[in-house]
């Protein structure tokens, strides 16, 4: 090695020439290739090989001049990839373009198989026209088995890293839905501590009184706490007609749905509604109501509709509804919320009618006691007081002023007679059915007497036979009429006629009191609105006649349809 580098550096200073120039050159460069670690050869334009360096020599088993002359096809890896180390020699000789880090397989004469990164690049003449190729390549079996065992090591982690995370996948999966599962259950309590809460109070306020209208309020606010609707009602049976269809009898309405919350008449119900009320007496039930069902909730606006039946010992008691004008806002969980607040409120109810009733026989038996006590002491007294009366009337007194007072008190007397037995037909409600109308309008007439110092005009025939309530109603308009003219007319006569025509009832009464020329103004005063409402109630027609100072005429007038 030293004497080669004494050589060159000899022919570097010009020392050499000639054929011992060439020699040291060759010399050099031989020197070179070989300390070279990679591979080099160069070729021809036919593949085949000009030269290499020992490394490549080696690598084919051969020494280096004895690769001069031969190509790929003579090589140990003739059958192993020549053909490709062929290709590519070509590509970069008829393109001139260079080409690296091509990778590729060599098998070397052993057998070994080698990984190689290889570079081509053209060999240029002075012409510059390509004359063969110079290739290097670089044994990287150990670099490419690293970078093998780098990219099993990669994938396997990776392969870990997905296995842990899908296994963290699913814990988490696991984990969540217990959390989900945990918030649900407590969602769950205490929306059930919520109902129960609820309930209890709905359960408390509906059993906190006995009066009926306040129960039903109750009955409906406890709806509103479970439910979120926009109309409640509650319709009834008339518990003393049963077989007559239910009647809306109470609602609430929210959110400016249906009618106003202040104007709660009892109201007729449409007829597809009661069909479907019938067909959910088993239990609560959701309603087809809408255009779309051609169904009409309780008001025309509801698109969804439930209703519970209220029941008691087998009874059904009436129904509890709820509407909205949402579609399909009700579901199953509401019907079994409106069920719960539906047997309690029957309950209720049933409580109240109970309540109602035995207020209503307490106040009978009551008013029948005080009849009797009546009957039996003060009636009999003034009785006999009627009769002395009438007895002195008839005897003849000189004195002329005794006359008139013994006159006068058998007038009061007969009067206070009438007016006590007026009280007893009012205390005895059978007792006012079952008298005969005439009858009974002789008895307001007598008592008028007996109050007033009027003169009496009275043509009363017989209606009967006349339904109890046209001859109540007859009767109360009458009775309103001479209080009238008891308090305000100051009259010195009234008159008084019954008629019985084949197709109406006529009454009329008039005086010759002071009379007025404002109705509208006078007609809560004189109880006028009240006599035109049952009249109204009869389907008759009331006539009302005045003249200041020219008295005043009532007249009601009946149509037979309405009376038998």
């Amino acid at each position: 090695m030293k004497d080669a580098v004494s050589v060159y550096a000899s022919l570097l200073r010009g020392e050499l020439a000639g054929d011992e120039a060439l020699r040291a050159t060759q010399q050099m460069l031989e020197l070179v290739m070989d300390s070279i670690p990679q591979a080099i050869f160069w070729k021809g334009l036919d593949s085949a090989y000009l030269g290499c360096n020992r490394v490549f020599a080696d690598l084919a088993g051969l020494e280096p001049g004895e690769m001069i002359g031969k190509t790929d096809l003579d090589m140990p890896w003739a059958n192993y990839g020549a053909t490709d180390f062929r290709d590519w020699d070509r590509q970069v000789m008829d393109t001139g373009t260079p080409e690296f880090g091509i990778l590729e397989k060599l098998h070397r004469r052993d057998g070994a198989v080698l990984s190689i990164e290889t570079n081509k690049v053209p060999l240029r003449g002075f012409d510059g026209e390509v004359v063969g190729l110079l290739g290097t390549f670089e044994d990287v079996t150990e670099k490419r088995r690293a970078e093998e065992d780098l990219r099993q090591s990669v994938e396997e982690l990776d392969e870990r890293v997905r296995l842990r995370t899908e296994e963290l996948s699913r814990a988490n999966a696991i984990l969540r839905r217990e959390v989900d599962e945990r918030v649900r259950l407590q969602a769950e309590e205490r929306q059930q501590r919520a109902y129960a809460e609820a309930m209890r109070e709905t359960a408390a306020a509906i059993s906190s009184s006995l009066d009926l209208e306040d129960v039903l309020e109750e009955v409906l606010v406890g709806a509103e706490r479970l439910l979120s609707h926009d109309l409640g009602a509650v319709i009834l049976f008339d518990a003393n007609q049963p077989e007559i269809e239910p009647e809306l009898v109470h609602y609430r309405s929210r959110f400016g749905y249906g009618p106003s919350a202040d104007d709660r008449p009892s109201a007729p119900i449409d007829l597809t509604v009661i069909e479907q009320l019938h067909a959910a007496e088993s239990g609560p039930a959701l309603l087809s109501v809408g255009p779309e069902a051609e169904t009409s909730g309780l008001w025309p606006d509801a698109r969804s509709m439930i209703v519970a039946p209220m029941a008691i010992g087998g009874q059904l008691v009436g129904f509890l509804a709820a509407e909205s004008a949402t579609p399909g806002l009700f579901d199953h969980s509401h019907l079994e919320r409106l069920g719960t607040v539906a047997d309690q409120a029957a309950a209720a109810i049933s409580n109240a009618r109970l309540f109602e009733r035995t207020a209503e026989v307490a106040a009978v038996d009551e008013r029948q006691r005080l009849a009797r006590d009546l009957h039996d002491s003060v009636s009999q007294s003034l009785w006999t007081a009627s009769l002395l009366a009438g007895a002195l009337a008839e005897r003849e007194f000189e004195d002329a002023e005794l006359s008139a007072q013994v006159d006068a008190i058998r007038v009061l007397t007969r009067g206070a007679v009438a007016e006590m037995r007026t009280l007893l037909l009012e205390l005895r409600p059978r007792a006012l059915e079952e008298a005969p109308l005439h009858e009974l309008l002789n008895q307001l007439i007598t008592g008028l007497a007996g109050r007033k110092d009027v003169v009496i005009e009275a043509d009363l025939a017989s209606a009967e036979p006349i339904p109890i309530e046209v001859k109540l109603g007859v009767y109360r308009i009458a009775q309103e009429a001479l209080n009238n003219i008891s308090r305000h007319a100051g009259a010195t006569r009234v008159g008084t006629t019954l008629e019985r025509h084949p197709r109406r009832v006529v009454l009329t009464i008039s005086d010759n009191g002071c009379g007025f020329d404002d109705p509208e103004s006078r007609s809560d005063r004189l109880g006028l609105s009240i006599m035109q409402e049952r009249a109204s109630d009869l389907g008759a027609t009331l006539e009302v006649a005045s003249v200041p100072d020219g008295g005043t005429t009532v007249r009601i007038d009946v149509p037979i349809r309405m009376v038998g």
